[in-house]
């Protein structure tokens, strides 16, 4: 099947001038990251399902709560490391520059490290101050997220090498497979020994899956990088490395703002109840930027390696192709969402104050993100993601704007007006910084 898909895109967006290896590269890993993904979220729904049947309602819920918590703060650990790695070590390797190399992996391991001991007393003094810490009962949170934060960080820093070395289904098969299948076994067997399971009993068996994924990761990350690193003494460049980790903690946590506060502010107008069909609504169109997440995620070291080689005409080939490829991904799922709204959230009981209109306006704005191409990418992978962060900082600024404007009187329509808005004018800004930096025409038609 993925084969077939393959040869369907190849066909599709076949090119005479662009028929070399990045090309196949791009095109075979997008379609095979997809199809890991779909596993992923099959493994997903199962698992949560014999969560629920295993341990009930409330203890899952507690374990969510944790666990999203904890991935939450991984990302503060990392610092930004992780966007690092996958700059700087898909150009050293290309460059053989295996000295520079070895240093950037130790200097994202360092920060890493110190990254997660220092979130995990921070969060110790915040959780003192709640009553959540009370609901973890025979466990210390401190313990619990020293050992977590510093897995989850070795394992952001292992997966985030690979893909720097293009191993890119590697890069994520012990966190989207391994891991939940192990995870469901171990449930699914303490639950037949005891006869029951509980809050305390989902925590070691995360941790445990979590340790089997880091060490896979391992395995993997040692098999691909090792060979070129023996004997080999590292070289650092702490204060340009330090610089780039920055702008990109920096871009992250902007990120990260301006994902969550639409919710935020349409909880303190509105409730939970247009919260939750919002939530819905919200994530029924981000599925239409599943297809340029992945290839993104494919492009990523490739734009770093032929950017830092000026390979301009290479670069420009390759964008247009998987601005393409995101297209054959997402327009059909654009299609299927407008004339089949009202059954898909029906099916999810969330057909609720006008949300068939905030849906559409919602995907509206990810039609266009996925029109404005790989612009947030390029800027990273180039070395210019204060770029970024300015379009970013302007288009979360509007955000808040026009929540405050709008959704008191409309809503979660209101709402999604304010995160469409944000969204088109972040993504504009973007683009306007990669054609005056770069050169480059992100979309599929080159031309615009």
């Amino acid at each position: 099947m993925t084969r077939l898909i393959q040869k369907i895109i190849s066909a599709l967006f076949r090119d005479k001038q662009d028929e070399g290896h990045f090309s196949k590269y791009l095109i075979k890993n997008s379609v095979q990251l997809f199809s890991l993904h779909c596993a992923s979220l099959g493994l997903g729904f199962l698992s949560n399902y014999v969560l629920i049947r295993v341990v009930g309602i409330n203890d899952y819920g507690l374990y969510v709560y944790i666990f999203n918590l904890l991935y939450l703060l991984a990302n503060f650990c990392l610092a930004g490391t992780d966007s690092l790695l996958i700059k700087e070590i898909s150009v050293y390797d290309d460059a053989a520059k295996y000295e520079e190399l070895k240093g950037v992996i130790f200097f994202g391991i360092t920060v890493a490290f110190f990254g997660s001991l220092i979130v995990s007393f921070a969060s110790e003094m915040i959780i003192t101050f709640t009553s959540f810490k009370t609901d973890l009962r025979n466990f210390n949170w401190i313990i619990l997220s020293v050992f977590s934060l510093l897995m989850l960080s070795a394992i952001g820093i292992g997966q985030a090498s690979l893909q720097a070395l293009r191993k890119i289904i590697l890069s994520h098969l012990a966190e989207k497979i391994v891991r939940p299948v192990l995870f469901t076994i171990l449930v699914l067997g303490i639950f037949h020994v005891q006869k029951k399971a509980g809050i305390t009993d989902l925590i070691r068996i995360n941790l445990a899956a979590i340790a089997v994924t880091l060490l896979v990761t391992f395995i993997f990350f040692k098999k691909s990088i090792s060979p070129k690193l023996k004997g080999v003494k590292p070289k650092f460049d702490v204060t340009g490395w330090s610089y780039s980790t920055i702008g990109f903690f920096l871009l992250g946590g902007v990120y990260i703002l301006n994902s969550r506060v639409d919710i935020f502010l349409l909880g303190i107008f509105k409730g939970n109840g247009e919260v939750g069909t919002y939530n819905i609504v919200l994530k029924i169109s981000e599925t239409i930027s599943f297809g340029i997440g992945i290839v993104n995620f494919v492009l990523a070291p490739f734009i770093a390696k032929l950017f830092a080689n000026n390979e301009t005409t290479q670069l420009q080939l390759l964008i247009t192709r998987a601005a393409r490829i995101v297209i054959f991904f997402s327009l059909p799922l654009v299609i299927a969402i407008f004339f089949l709204r009202g059954n898909i959230l029906n099916f999810f009981r969330a057909d609720f104050f006008n949300s068939r209109t905030a849906l559409l306006i919602l995907c509206c704005g990810q039609l266009v993100n996925i029109l404005f191409g790989s612009v947030g990418t390029l800027l990273m992978m180039t070395g210019n993601q204060k770029f970024s962060i300015y379009a970013l900082a302007v288009g979360t600024s509007f955000n808040i704007v026009f929540n405050i404007v709008l959704t008191p009187k409309y809503g979660i329509v209101g709402t999604a007006i304010a995160t469409t808005g944000s969204l088109i004018i972040w993504n504009l800004l973007m683009y306007l910084f990669v054609r005056k930096r770069i050169g480059i025409y992100p979309t599929a038609f080159k031309i615009v």
